[in-house]
């Protein structure tokens, strides 16, 4: 079949000696991984595999022990897979699938950036097990509730809560728990977010003084938070 084709092609070219160790097999309608494929070796240390019908992932994939980027965004998941088997992954996104809660985090002790818009999920759940987490996206979910005690994320910098039902008291809990957070997006919840310029100001030169503190120039403090109109009080 023409997709198996194309997926033997890509699996080559991942091989070959001077190309990048990346798989790229993007809106290709798989379900599953062609059995005629041949193995990808283990030093690919990149797949992506958007916008397909995947509900699980290949067993393939699990084999990668190199891989450090996966991306899986568009696909059919109802949960976060099980990725122990890849202890140097970096970067994982699932944006756009089906998923209900934050599991499996405690699986990933390198990973950077997790993206995770655009799905069902409905409670935040700490993840101190990834203490080298930068970036975290869970836009557009369906998030209400925040688990007690929240865990500090102490290397975020980029968060976005966009459009979930948060109330400000949540909100604020999960701004605490990112002290070193560049950028902010609470846009569009439940609740407007009632936080003065003093508030903005104190955690805006708590940041700086720390940052300052670790040898930061104190000319390249940036402090951006995101905030709707209508979330934003005064």
């Amino acid at each position: 079949p023409a997709v198996c084709n194309r997926m033997t092609e890509l699996a080559r070219l991942a091989l070959l000696p001077g190309a990048q160790s990346a798989l790229i097999a993007d809106k290709l309608k798989l379900t599953d991984w062609p059995k005629q494929v041949p193995p990808l070796d283990g030093s690919v240390t990149a797949v992506y595999l958007q916008f397909n019908y995947l509900s699980r992932l290949p067993l393939q994939v699990l084999q990668l022990s190199q891989l450090q980027q996966l991306v899986l965004s568009g696909n059919q998941f109802t949960e976060i897979p099980d990725l122990s088997a890849l202890p140097m992954l970096q970067e994982l996104r699932l944006a756009h699938n089906n998923i209900a809660e934050l599991s499996h985090l405690d699986t990933m002790p390198k990973l950077q950036i997790l993206d995770l818009r655009s799905n069902k999920i409905q409670r935040w759940t700490s993840f101190p097990s990834c203490p080298l987490l930068e970036r975290v996206s869970l836009a557009n979910n369906k998030i209400s509730r925040v688990d007690a005690p929240v865990a500090q994320q102490p290397r975020v910098q980029f968060l976005s809560v966009f459009g979930n039902m948060l109330g400000r008291q949540q909100l604020l809990a999960l701004c605490a728990a990112c002290p070193a957070v560049q950028e902010l997006n609470v846009a569009f919840n439940s609740e407007p977010l009632e936080i003065g310029m003093s508030w903005l100001l104190v955690l805006g030169c708590g940041w700086l003084m720390g940052r300052s503190a670790g040898g930061c120039d104190k000319t390249l403090f940036s402090f951006v938070v995101l905030l709707s109109l209508e979330n934003l009080v005064f």
